[in-house]
C-alpha cells in the first residue's frame, strides 16, 4: 500500500480508482470490503458524495489496529469476556492447591472441568445431578408446573 501518493483533498471517482492509487487489490464480497475500508481509516480519512470518495486528512501515524473479538461488550457471555471472574477463581484454585500440598506431599491432582466449576463455586451439586439425568430432570419441571 503506498499511502505516499496521497493528498488531501485529492478526489477520486469511484472506491476502485483509490485502490488503484494505493496500489491494493479491491476485497470482493461485503464484509471483506468493508474490513478493508476500515484498514485504510487507520491511516487516512475520507469522506464519500454518492460514489465519490474525498480524502480529508492523512494520519502522521498510522493508528493501531483495533481488535473487535474479544472485550468489546458486545457479546457479554464470549469467552474472553469473564475476566471479571479469573482474579477470584485463581485465587480459590491456588488456596485449593495449597491446602492439599500440605496434606500430601508430591500428589498429583486431576480434575474435570465440572469438578472444577464445583470447586470454584460456578456450579453446584444439584448440576451434576441435572447434567446426567436429563431426562427425569425434564420430566420433574414438567410436572412441578
Amino acid at each position: 500500500m503506498d499511502i505516499n501518493n496521497l493528498k488531501v483533498g485529492e478526489e477520486f471517482k469511484n472506491y476502485k480508482a483509490l485502490c488503484n492509487k494505493l496500489n491494493i487489490v479491491v476485497a470482493n464480497g461485503g464484509r471483506n470490503l468493508k474490513l478493508q475500508k476500515q484498514e485504510l481509516k487507520r491511516y487516512f480519512d475520507w469522506i464519500t458524495e454518492s460514489r465519490k470518495i474525498i480524502i480529508t486528512e492523512i494520519y502522521p501515524e498510522t493508528k493501531p489496529k483495533v481488535d473487535n473479538r474479544k472485550n468489546n461488550g458486545k457479546s457479554e457471555g464470549s469467552r474472553g469476556n469473564n475476566n471479571i471472574y479469573g482474579k477470584y477463581i485463581d485465587n480459590i484454585l491456588i488456596d485449593y492447591f495449597i491446602k492439599h500440598l500440605k496434606e500430601n506431599d508430591n500428589i498429583v491432582l486431576n480434575f474435570t472441568n465440572r469438578e472444577i466449576a464445583e470447586l470454584t463455586g460456578m456450579i453446584n451439586f444439584n448440576y451434576n445431578i441435572t447434567c446426567n439425568d436429563k431426562d427425569n430432570f425434564h420430566k420433574y419441571l414438567c410436572n412441578s408446573t
